[in-house]
């Protein structure tokens, strides 16, 4: 079984854990400078984005504190990440990928269908793209017994609250994880 995206995409997020425990300087910005990557800075929330001269965008997101704010400083480097409702969810839930020497960890097929169905309320205008991506992902899953297995045990690992937010959005959109 084959599968061929729906979407196309003109960014990647990068998840950051703990942004207060990032000891990295400056490399990043200098690498992604070297690249020609511009560097962009939102002037209300600091949320720092990168975007190649072919238009295509890095950010960097991070779990919601406390504080509510909406971007906090990743260590030293000078990157604001943007802070998110549940993706703590990837922090324990990831494939390792292997590409050019680097080990990329992904976020699993499980963690990514459940975190879109937390968002989902709140996507708005990519609320149906999201389902719709969400779907496509689930039949993969339910293929394989193993990822069926994965994906209970990371849904029961989730607090009762993010539970029951992702049972309503699923009874809403007709999605079983069976």
């Amino acid at each position: 079984m084959d599968f061929e995206p729906s979407i196309r995409t003109t960014d990647l997020d990068f998840y950051v854990p703990d942004a207060k425990r990032v000891i990295e300087t400056e490399e990043v910005v200098d690498s992604l400078k070297e690249l020609n990557y511009e560097i962009v800075y939102d002037c209300l929330t600091n949320k720092t984005r990168f975007i190649s001269p072919d238009g295509f965008e890095l950010e960097f997101l991070t779990k919601l504190t406390r504080g509510n704010l909406k971007c906090i400083k990743i260590g030293n480097t000078g990157i604001f990440a943007e802070t998110l409702p549940y993706v703590d969810i990837f922090s324990g839930n990831y494939i390792e990928v292997k590409m050019k020497g680097l080990i990329v960890k992904v976020a699993s097929p499980s963690s990514y269908v459940l975190q879109k169905l937390l968002i989902n309320e709140e996507r708005r205008i990519k609320a149906e793209k999201d389902i719709q991506s969400i779907k496509r992902i689930l039949v993969f899953i339910k293929a394989s017994p193993k990822s069926i297995k994965e994906l209970n045990e990371v849904f029961v690992s989730l607090p009762k609250s993010w539970q029951r937010k992702i049972n309503k959005v699923c009874s809403k959109n007709k999605i079983t994880f069976n």
